[in-house]
């Protein structure tokens, strides 16, 4: 049987129809925002708990080894949402919406 999908070596992966943003569902889009944000509140909770209700010392040992973990991911979060990496990305989309106009 013959394949009736043929592969054009002349489709670039890069054109409009692979890099179309607006076609993508909408948790695609949102997924890392949805996770950095649950991230955060999960840290805020931790530290909330830590505070304000007593522990007992071996759960609160792993509360703070936890602790640190989230709080150097919340440190790489807030450096990507507004560092450097937030202007790349945002040139990037620019970018892609001066090529998509041609």
């Amino acid at each position: 049987m013959e394949d009736k999908t043929k592969i054009d070596p002349n489709d670039d992966p890069t054109s409009r129809e692979y890099m179309n943003p607006s076609s993508a569902p909408w948790l695609t889009k949102h997924v890392s925002s949805i996770l950095a944000l649950c991230t955060v509140l999960l840290s805020f909770t931790m530290f909330f708990v830590l505070i304000f209700h007593p522990l007992e010392q071996e759960k609160k040992d792993i509360i703070i080894y936890i602790l640190g973990v989230l709080s150097a991911i919340d440190a790489q979060i807030f450096s990507f949402y507004y560092g450097s990496s937030k202007d790349s990305e945002t040139k990037n989309r620019m970018i892609h919406h001066q090529m998509s106009k041609k």
